[in-house]
């Protein structure tokens, strides 16, 4: 009995050296796996100008600063909507009060603010200039469209590829390895942000000297957005 146990006692550790060895010979199998990334990047001419003014009364009540504000506001709306190809839309209006150097409230004032945008840049400095005459210009500058991003993206995703690919082949030929295999791979946008920066970033208040000639177009000059596709993954090195 004794020497019926210690056989098996034999086999079942021979079957687990086994089994380690197999297992460690299937890791060693394994071709080596290598993580990498790579860009490319493209300047593109923002497309789009835009321009925000703003409207403000103020009054000892509330209700006569409202309703002035909003009268002069929807003037200024009407005005804007008549120019072809701009596209015009409110962004807020609010009613609050002024206090005094005693901290009670002397007055009310009420503030609207209206935003133009276009792709023709002149469209958005002329029209920013004549509303001037009846609005406070606030904030102007020109941002990367959404359409304009998407375009110059599809273009940099070839670029991208092949950079990752030729990176992925140097790579491998200085580690020893002639042949390599795509096991993973994916592709991101980054850089620009396409939404329109706020006129506190860009503000341009407008001054005493700027009135008396708001008749004529804003001076505007669009910049350039950076446009980046990232494309990461793995590929299986081979001999």
């Amino acid at each position: 009995m004794r020497l019926h146990r210690s056989l098996i006692s034999i086999l079942a550790a021979t079957v687990l050296v086994a089994g380690a060895h197999a297992a460690q010979e299937g890791l060693e199998s394994q071709p080596p796996t290598l993580r990498l990334d790579a860009a490319a990047n493209l300047e593109v001419v923002e497309d789009t100008a835009w321009a925000s003014l703003t409207v403000e009364r103020e009054a000892r009540e509330a209700k006569d600063a409202q309703r002035q504000a909003a009268a002069a506001f929807a003037k200024v709306v009407a005005q804007a909507k008549e120019t072809s190809g701009l596209d015009v839309r409110t962004e807020s209006f609010y009613t609050g009060p002024v206090y005094g150097r005693d901290g009670k409230i002397a007055s009310w004032r009420s503030r609207g603010e209206i935003r133009i945008e276009s792709k023709n840049t002149s469209a958005v400095a002329q029209a920013a200039a004549e509303l001037g005459t009846q609005a406070r210009l606030t904030g102007s500058g020109f941002y990367l469209s959404t359409t304009a991003r998407t375009q110059a993206e599809k273009g940099l995703i070839r670029t991208a590829v092949e950079e990752f690919q030729g990176k992925a082949k140097v790579t491998a030929l200085a580690l020893g390895f002639p042949q390599t295999e795509i096991k993973e791979i994916s592709i991101g946008q980054s850089g620009y942000n396409t939404r329109p920066p706020g006129p506190m970033m860009k503000s341009m208040a407008m001054s005493a000297e700027m009135a008396s000639r708001a008749t004529e177009p804003l001076p505007m000059e669009p910049g350039k957005a950076t446009v980046s596709v990232t494309v990461s993954g793995a590929v299986t090195l081979k001999r």
